[in-house]
């Protein structure tokens, strides 16, 4: 969210439940000069209205962790503008557009796995809740270099999760840690964050919330 404020975005609003990463990033806000471009809201997104209010809206590694994978973009969306871009990065699996895996009890370690579709089947998914213009910029193998332990993180991580054997797959014998996907909206050149474009049509009956009201609505459900 600070590298966003450093890009130049003029307010950018985070929604994290967990009370540990809110204390942190008041922590940061204050060694940074209590900087108020930034806002973290301790809710999850089903507790959001739908504001319609973001040029921009980012879901980074969240959609496999969600029991309905619809519904959230379907949240993503209630969020936009018109006109407004997703940027989506989640775990993909390779095959057509029918191809999702639903892993068992545990993924690369994780209990809260629910539905790891092809780059194509979630192309499906964006489409038909109302994206246009979807593109894959990217699919990579998350590295052992990217996850590791560190002196900041001494738990286990990536290398344990992994076949000991095989590297190529998961302990549960999955495909390995199946490759972050994101979308870029058409129009954008190569290299650019990836985005979808939400339709038009959905969007004509809706009226987006100005900034000064979604200050306002941030200031209410910051307050003690």
């Amino acid at each position: 969210m600070w590298r966003m404020v450093g890009a130049g975005a003029q307010f950018v609003v985070g929604i994290d439940p967990m009370q540990l990463f809110l204390c942190q990033f008041e922590a940061v806000r204050k060694l940074l000069g209590g900087d108020q471009r930034a806002h973290l809201l301790p809710l999850g997104i089903e507790q959001l209205p739908e504001l319609a209010a973001f040029d921009t809206v980012f879901s980074m590694g969240v959609l496999y962790h969600r029991r309905s994978p619809l519904d959230h973009l379907y949240q993503l969306k209630n969020q936009l503008v018109r006109e407004g871009e997703l940027v989506l990065e989640t775990l993909v699996v390779e095959g057509d557009r029918h191809q999702v895996l639903v892993p068992g009890d545990r993924y690369a370690q994780m209990r809260n796995v629910y539905f790891i579709p092809s780059t194509e089947a979630l192309k499906g998914w964006l489409e038909k809740c109302g994206f246009v213009d979807v593109k894959v910029a990217d699919v990579c193998v998350t590295s052992l270099e990217e996850q590791r332990r560190t002196g900041w993180m001494t738990s286990e991580s990536l290398a344990d999760f992994l076949d000991p054997d095989d590297p190529t797959k998961t302990r549960e014998g999955y495909p390995r840690r199946a490759a972050p996907c994101w979308w870029r909206e058409s129009r954008n050149a190569v290299g650019k964050p990836c985005m979808a474009r939400p339709c038009r049509v959905d969007y004509r009956q809706k009226s987006a919330m100005s900034p000064f009201r979604l200050e306002r609505w941030i200031g209410n459900i910051n307050r003690p």
